[in-house]
């Protein structure tokens, strides 16, 4: 991985503006960046980032990347096979953040905002983020995808995870089968607790199929998001609130 520069996310944000502004503008439903707790999200973009690269850093020194015979497989091969596995890696800790009373105190933080779009996309609690770099970046470096794919999955995944978040209202009706879509999404981040246990890939909605937890219905979408708990804004009061709860012995899952 090339080095750490402390720009980067500033460049990163600047990409994520110039594109999904004028989406939003085309959508008639923006602006992100003017909506309540979208200084909240910024810090959980600016800390998400950093830790996100540090657990990726220390996944390369204690996982040194040994190209094996899966490197000489074409890239675009590569790419699809690492989104594949990253994404069944991913679908089995979501099932767990939302089953797993505790787990939950935390990715609980994701799904508190009532708006969703791009820049909800990045607002998590920082061990929820260690834990998905490792779930979906360990296997593929114990795997020995080659360094090129596994900078091209990143990327295509970042990608996703911002685009299934997107707000708005398109449906995409030749892909909603085969990829995550933001209606596919929509439809897990819904103020309805059986809802939000459903549609939990992150990229193709096979793993939820075969997993008994897709829900994808026609002429029908979410009307409110966010969950009942009482996360408070802030990003501080944000990373403390699992740990209170639990503390507190409140470790049920409420949503």
């Amino acid at each position: 991985m090339p080095p750490f520069d402390p720009v980067t996310p500033l460049k990163g944000l600047l990409v994520l503006l110039l594109v999904f502004l004028p989406i939003e503008f085309l959508a008639g439903r923006w602006l992100a960046l003017g909506r309540a707790g979208a200084a909240t999200d910024l810090w959980h973009y600016g800390v998400g980032y950093g830790l996100g690269r540090g657990v990726t850093d220390a996944l390369v020194l204690l996982l040194p990347p040994t190209e094996t015979a899966i490197a000489r497989w074409p890239l675009g091969v590569q790419v699809v096979v690492a989104l594949l596995l990253g994404d069944l890696m991913y679908y089995q800790l979501h099932r767990l953040l939302h089953r797993v009373p505790w787990l939950w105190q935390f990715h609980a933080i994701h799904h508190s905002s009532p708006h969703v779009d791009w820049l909800a996309t990045v607002r998590l609690h920082p061990l929820e983020v260690v834990l998905t770099k490792i779930v979906q970046m360990g296997p593929l470096y114990l795997l020995g995808f080659s360094q090129a794919a596994l900078v091209t999955y990143t990327l295509v995944a970042a990608a996703f995870a911002f685009g299934i978040h997107a707000r708005v209202p398109w449906r995409f009706p030749l892909l909603r089968w085969l990829v995550a879509t933001p209606e596919f999404h929509h439809w897990h981040h819904a103020r309805e607790p059986r809802r939000n246990q459903q549609n939990l890939a992150a990229q193709f909605p096979l793993w939820d199929w075969l997993g008994g937890t897709l829900y994808l219905p026609r002429g029908d979408r979410p009307q409110r998001y966010g969950i009942g708990l009482p996360v408070p804004e802030g990003y501080v009061a944000q990373v403390w609130f699992p740990f209170h709860r639990l503390g507190l012995g409140k470790g049920k899952r409420t949503h």
